[in-house]
């Protein structure tokens, strides 16, 4: 809880008034203190829930009056130079000292604010929390999956401990999306088109299938906002596919197999979310992607030339420099996978030639000015008898260590980045039975950050993920210099398992949010 003596609502549009440089002779009184107690740091409810707190006041007034104030946090979160909504008022919830606000506001991140004041003397004392609006599927772990007759399903974890939703899009009133899954990625602050037909803005799933079909579900209500018939603002063609979307500094990106197309997040420009704008050079992709630190360039395979390529997150161009092979052709190359190692400012792609030799292929992801272009700084043919080059699953540790963790005879084990050798010793999973097949691995993470400091739910967990004939399970794994410690969270479910990722309803600012592209 946070106590405020000052008048902070006036910069808040709130218009509690002052008086200043003003000489009178006047007689004053000794006021008291009014001290409020007993609000939580935070507190979370679900649509159509009362939330209910009860503070402790401490005051020799008896003339007390109270006002509860809220307000959405993203209104006073956006740097001041992009996207600020003016005349933006806070609502009045409530007037008796305990609050019941019954959650019928849009979903979001607010601040709730108490004003105890006394009538008599016009004194107050304010204090403030945090508060989550949620609906039940804002935040939590969605499951990409494959079901019996194999098309695509979604499921979704909210929390440990509680049941997984199974088959969102089938209690959402759809039938499941045609094709097996092809990929699940996240675009934050998506511009659409409401109900209403008024611009609205949130996160969006990226869903797409083999078969072609892609869909964008709000994670407010899970209702589908974008699809091929307009996604790039018109339908897109018959034969482009769509790969993967996500969010890169203030771009919102597509992949598609004609090229990367953009639009800018909604907090940036209010738009109808279509993906209108064809990235400078680029003509393929896939969906083996990622971004560098600080989301600034995107790097990506481009399935259709057997390629690595590039795009800017702060552009339409790759101003910052394009792909250099170096003179290391990928002519009849495919990609297994990809990540980054940001620590050591290197991307790299797990590549196979058509005779089924394997690559390490590193390409520098550093941005200097100097010398534009991010060229290829090892191709390393792997020796066909190692782990590593008969592993079936692969992820970088994109952020605190030189590592690239990898699956084989179903052990998972790590190669260092730095030395280029493998580990003799699998590593030690805790509480992963031996019985169970690992079909995924990947490493993820969310850094949010807002004025007062890292979200809450913050992670960066290497998942591991098994089937056991229908059932598949997920365990996720905190670690310590790369290493895996111990499962913090299992997940469970019904289908054949793709991959997953994390939703969060914390609203995205450029600069202060970023979060992994799933590997």
């Amino acid at each position: 809880m946070k106590q405020l003596y000052t008048l902070l609502l006036a910069a808040l549009t709130l218009s509690f008034a002052a008086c200043a440089d003003d000489e009178g002779n006047y007689d004053y009184n000794v006021v008291d203190e009014i001290k409020i107690d007993g609000l939580p740091e935070t507190v979370s409810k679900n649509l159509g829930e009362v939330l209910e707190i009860d503070p402790q006041i401490e005051s020799k007034y008896t003339d007390l009056k109270y006002e509860w104030y809220m307000w959405d946090r993203a209104k006073e979160d956006l740097p001041d130079n992009v996207g600020r909504i003016e005349g933006y008022e806070p609502e009045l919830i409530g007037t008796e000292k305990k609050l019941a606000y019954e959650v019928k506001c849009p979903v979001a991140l607010y601040t709730i604010m108490l004003k105890v004041y006394s009538q008599s003397t016009g004194y107050f004392s304010m204090a403030s929390m945090r508060f989550d609006a949620k609906s039940e599927f804002t935040r939590g772990f969605y499951i990409l999956k494959e079901t019996e007759d194999g098309n695509t399903e979604l499921d979704l974890s909210t929390a440990e401990g509680k049941p997984t939703q199974s088959n969102i899009f089938q209690i959402t009133g759809r039938q499941p999306m045609q094709g097996k899954p092809l990929f699940l990625s996240h675009v934050a602050s998506h511009s659409f088109i409401n109900s209403a037909r008024e611009r609205e803005g949130a996160h969006t799933l990226c869903v797409t299938t083999e078969a072609g079909d892609v869909g964008f579900y709000e994670t407010k209500s899970m209702q589908k906002v974008h699809d091929r018939s307009e996604l790039l603002g018109s339908e897109l063609p018959a034969g482009q596919k769509a790969y993967a979307a996500f969010t890169a500094l203030y771009d919102n990106m597509l992949l598609t197999s004609q090229g990367v197309y953009m639009n800018y997040f909604y907090a940036m420009m209010q738009s109808t979310g279509a993906f209108y704008m064809l990235g400078k050079g680029t003509n393929g992709g896939s969906v083996f992607v990622f971004s560098d630190t600080f989301g600034r360039n995107v790097f990506f395979w481009d399935e259709q030339h057997h390629t690595v390529a590039n795009m800017a997150g702060d552009g339409f161009s790759p101003h910052y420099g394009e792909y250099d092979n170096a003179g290391f052709s990928t002519a009849d190359m495919k990609c297994l996978a990809c990540g980054i190692v940001q620590t050591l400012d290197k991307g790299y792609f797990i590549l196979e030639d058509s005779k089924g030799k394997r690559f390490l292929h590193e390409v520098s992801t550093e941005v200097d000015r100097s010398k534009p272009g991010f060229p290829v700084t090892k191709h390393l043919e792997l020796d066909p008898n190692s782990r590593l080059a008969q592993a079936t699953e692969y992820a970088t540790n994109e952020r605190t260590a030189s590592y690239l963790y990898y699956v084989y005879q179903n052990k998972v084990y790590l190669y260092n980045l730095t030395t280029y050798q493998e580990e003799e010793a699998p590593l030690n999973l805790p509480d992963l039975p031996a019985d169970e097949n690992i079909t995924y691995l990947s490493y993820q993470w969310q850094d949010y950050q807002t004025k007062d400091g890292p979200r809450d739910d913050n992670f960066t967990y290497l998942i591991v993920g098994t089937q056991q004939g229908e059932n598949y399970h997920l365990y996720m794994y905190e670690l310590e210099i790369g290493r895996p410690t111990k499962m913090v969270r299992k997940i469970d479910g019904k289908g054949k398992l793709k991959m997953c990722l994390y939703m969060t309803q914390a609203p995205y600012t450029f600069g202060r949010c970023k979060y992994s592209i799933t590997n």
